[in-house]
C-alpha cells in the first residue's frame, strides 16, 4: 500500500506539498523520472509555468520485490490518494 497525501504549497500557486507513503517502507520515490528519497517523505511537485488544472506530474514509487507504481498528481487533483495495490514482481494480474 502506497499512500500520497497532498496539500496546497503556499508559496506558489504553481506548486503542491505531497506526503508519500508505502507499505512497504522504504520503497525509492521519483518525481518526473528524478530520484526524490524514500518512503515516507514530503516531496514538492512543481506544475511549471501557467499549469492548466489538468496539467499532471508524475510519481512513481518501487521497492525490492514488487512492481513499481506511478500515479498522475493534478494540481487540482484530490489532497490525499491512496495507493494500495502494489503486488509482488512477477505476479500476475487478478482479473
Amino acid at each position: 500500500m502506497i499512500t500520497v497525501a497532498a496539500l496546497c504549497g503556499c508559496a506558489s500557486t504553481h506548486r503542491k506539498e505531497a506526503f508519500v507513503d508505502s507499505v512497504p517502507t522504504g520503497a525509492e520515490v521519483w518525481v518526473e523520472g528524478k530520484a526524490v528519497g524514500q518512503t515516507p517523505l514530503w516531496v514538492t511537485l512543481d506544475f511549471g509555468e501557467n499549469p492548466s488544472p489538468w496539467d499532471t506530474v508524475a510519481i512513481r514509487v518501487a521497492a525490492d520485490g514488487y512492481r513499481p507504481q506511478t500515479r498522475h498528481v493534478t494540481r487540482a487533483g484530490p489532497e490525499a490518494i491512496l495507493f494500495n495495490r502494489m503486488r509482488p514482481a512477477g505476479k500476475e494480474e487478478d482479473e
